[in-house]
């Protein structure tokens, strides 16, 4: 697990098709809560749930109390270097 600081991979903000836009603009989550989470959680044994994909799962309480569903790959591991597919609340 990591012990450096994450590096995120975002698209550029004005991307259409972009995880910036998908996770930001269409989920309404803040950039702080799905960093944090993936942050937190990633150092975790056992939290992170791989999918057949190579992608990971979390499900997990953010910074401002909501559960959140956060999806994921891990571009590289030293230094950890991640790229956000989604993240949206549960209640959604």
């Amino acid at each position: 697990m990591p012990r450096e600081p994450i590096i995120f991979h975002w698209d550029p903000e004005d991307d259409p098709d972009g995880n910036w836009q998908h996770v930001f603009e269409g989920h309404d989550v803040e950039p702080h809560e799905v960093m944090q989470l993936i942050s937190e959680y990633l150092r975790v044994p056992g939290v992170c749930i791989r999918r057949p994909d190579e992608s990971f799962r979390i499900t997990a309480r953010s910074v401002t109390g909501r559960t959140l569903v956060a999806v994921f790959r891990i571009l590289h591991w030293e230094p950890p270097r991640v790229r956000v597919i989604t993240c949206y609340p549960v209640d959604s």
